[in-house]
């Protein structure tokens, strides 16, 4: 892989990555929004077509209701796997940072943790902010996490429930709903938000991290 100039490798991989999340979100968003106008479309000419009659119109109609509600089914289930793999790429981007900038990072990951391995990102931002981990990140891997952790396991607790309500009212911009117990992003531009935190962040954790090694 070519590394750009002044680049750290963690940086040209991550900046990589970065693009191939941004890139997919935006075709699948388009993709959506094709499909609705195409649906909304059929349903349009259905209604305004006066040669056929109410009940035609009324089973032609809840054909092209079903297929939107199939399609924002589905981009739902999209949308949640995206969101899994955003947040393991910040898990992952956290650990390499921290495995290339210090040494024994193993032992020092095992005293601040009292674990002996299955390190999560809570203990690689320990590690790299000491007490002084920035709320931004916390939110990251708390009430993100949690989210998270509710898509993958389909599991819902009282703190679990607590951190995403918070979550989704102090940050509408992730475009989070909450009914009947299930959570989930209804539209891409919540990834987008979130793509961009974590790509925010890891940069300062970086600059974080230089500051210790110097």
């Amino acid at each position: 892989m070519t590394i750009a100039k002044g680049n750290t490798s963690c940086q040209s991989e991550r900046d990589l990555v970065l693009k191939g999340f941004s890139e997919q979100l935006q075709i699948l968003e388009d993709s959506q929004i094709e499909q609705e106008n195409e649906f909304k479309a059929h349903l349009y000419d259905i209604i305004s077509d006066y040669s056929i009659s109410e009940d035609e119109k009324s089973s032609l109609k809840h054909t092209w209701s079903n297929e939107l509600q199939k399609l924002e089914e589905r981009h739902i289930r999209i949308r949640c796997s995206v969101f899994i793999g955003l947040y393991s790429f910040w898990e992952v981007s956290l650990m390499e940072i921290v495995s290339s900038c210090i040494p024994n990072y193993i032992e020092e990951l095992k005293i601040i943790s009292n674990k002996t391995g299955n390190f999560g990102a809570r203990d690689y931002t320990k590690l790299i902010y000491g007490a002084n981990v920035p709320k931004s990140i916390d939110l990251i891997n708390y009430n993100i996490c949690e989210l998270r952790n509710y898509m993958v396991h389909g599991s819902m607790n009282e703190s679990r429930e607590s951190l995403i309500d918070e979550l989704r009212r102090s940050h509408p911009e992730f475009c989070i709903v909450s009914q009947c117990k299930d959570s989930y992003i209804y539209k891409y531009s919540g990834l987008k938000v979130l793509l961009g935190l974590l790509s925010k962040e890891l940069e300062a954790t970086e600059t974080q991290i230089d500051k210790i090694k110097k």
